[in-house]
């Protein structure tokens, strides 16, 4: 007969699974590796049909894993639905618009991705506690740097962007992309692994952080992202300011007011000094064409300006084409808000920025003190609303920076919650010490 398993050799195994999957979720959310072995070398939109359902397919095993662990953890899931309700609400409604959408297969799926993607988000922080997921995520970006060194050194036909000048405004060729499909997804993965190195102290050897930061920092540079590696170090001084004016004023509602100011003149001059630069050298002050195409993606939104045009939004349609830009096949309105209002309206807005107000708050007040934790989700979610400016990235499914910011925000909402019960079993054993002392 054999023996029996002892408890903590499973929870051992358990938790050996969870943060395999969790290294997997990182990859497969990232878009590292597995789409350069799908789609090949350089950056090609032409792909067919197979391949995409070959590239979707590898999210089920991390959905399936962290939606069923957040099943299995009710008080989890009632917390984040309690106190995120705007964003589950609005993947309903993502998923309900596609009845009116210009393609309504395509939006259902890219509804229920959306959906798929809150929940996994939500189980990850339900199964996995906080320091195993800065301890997995850190090496999983790690190990997503030192492959793309590897690729940019020994295998340029993988590691180096082919010549694409016919689908855009710049020129891509030769430029590194690393383990990714393009440089624009190395240079966004690689401001979010910045984040994790500097801010996993306590958790990571020294010399590894250092190390991960240092190559995450020379892959970010190497890309010549200029806009997100301004959104990565324009948070980090947001955060610096905060924390002084957190100090300096003690109370916080002054100290926003203070830091607000304190960003919004520095953003001014800086725009200012940009376009002054811009119109010396004589480059192109559409922003590489985004101008133009802010200018259509409103136009046409405000054509349904309440519903929207649905996830599959316009843009493989004939309202997509910008007379001014006829060789750009344009994917997203490269603005993070203006796509939403395109795909989801006034409706679908209104539930995002309510979502946006309580991750704000929650990451400026939901602490009695600033500390890593905090630091890491002030980071993430202002550069990634940095990065919403000129891109979409944020709110959408499958996308590793939505991803990251629902997981930080959710661990500051289960942490709000346990610090609450912990008040409230307090403030009983105060009142009722009799009854206490009964059952214990």
């Amino acid at each position: 007969m054999m023996a029996a398993e002892h408890p903590r050799e499973r929870r051992l195994v358990n938790i050996s699974l969870t943060r395999f999957m969790l290294f997997f979720a990182v990859i497969c959310f990232s878009g590292a590796y597995i789409e350069q072995w799908i789609f090949g070398a350089g950056f090609d939109r032409n792909i067919s049909f197979s391949d995409r359902i070959l590239n979707t397919s590898k999210f089920f095993p991390v959905y399936l894993y962290f939606i069923l662990g957040l099943f299995r953890n009710p008080r989890a899931f009632r917390i984040n639905v309690r106190d995120q309700m705007p964003i589950f609400l609005f993947a309903g409604y993502y998923i309900l618009s596609s009845a009116w959408s210009m393609d309504y297969m395509f939006s259902l799926i890219n509804g229920v991705i959306f959906l798929c993607t809150v929940l996994t988000a939500w189980g990850i922080t339900a199964t996995v506690r906080y320091e195993k997921f800065v301890v997995t995520s850190f090496y999983a970006f790690m190990v997503i740097a030192v492959g793309s060194i590897v690729y940019i050194l020994f295998l340029p036909s993988y590691g180096l962007m082919k010549g694409v000048d016919q689908e855009t405004f710049t020129n891509l060729a030769g430029l590194p992309q690393g383990v990714f499909k393009h440089k624009s997804r190395l240079a966004e993965v690689m401001s979010v692994g910045v984040i994790i190195a500097f801010f996993s102290k306590g958790y990571v050897k020294q010399t590894h952080r250092y190390f991960l930061a240092a190559l995450c920092l020379y892959l970010l540079l190497s890309t010549e992202a200029s806009l997100k590696t301004v959104g990565l170090f324009g948070s980090i001084g947001l955060m610096m300011v905060w924390e002084f004016f957190i100090r300096v004023f003690k109370e916080r509602l002054i100290s926003s007011i203070m830091v607000s100011i304190a960003f919004i003149v520095p953003a001014l001059v800086f725009i200012f000094f940009v376009q002054a630069i811009l119109l010396a050298s004589g480059e192109d002050m559409t922003l590489t064409g985004r101008t133009i195409i802010w200018q259509h993606a409103f136009d046409v939104a405000m054509r349904e300006p309440f519903l929207g045009y649905g996830p599959s939004s316009i843009w493989n349609s004939p309202l997509g084409h910008v007379d001014e830009l006829p060789l750009f096949r344009i994917p997203h309105a490269h603005n993070t808000f203006l796509e939403m209002f395109l795909q989801s309206g006034l409706i679908g807005m209104s539930l995002i920025f309510s979502f946006l107000f309580i991750s704000i708050r929650l990451v400026l007040y939901g602490r009695s003190e600033i500390n890593t934790r905090s630091r890491i989700a002030f980071l993430v979610l202002w550069s990634g609303l940095a990065r919403s400016a000129f891109e979409f990235g944020l709110f959408q499914g499958n996308n590793l920076s939505f991803l990251f910011m629902l997981i930080v925000i959710s661990y500051q909402v289960v942490q709000k919650a346990d610090q609450a019960s912990v008040r409230q079993a307090r403030l009983s054993t105060v009142k009722y010490p009799m009854q206490y002392e009964a059952r214990a």
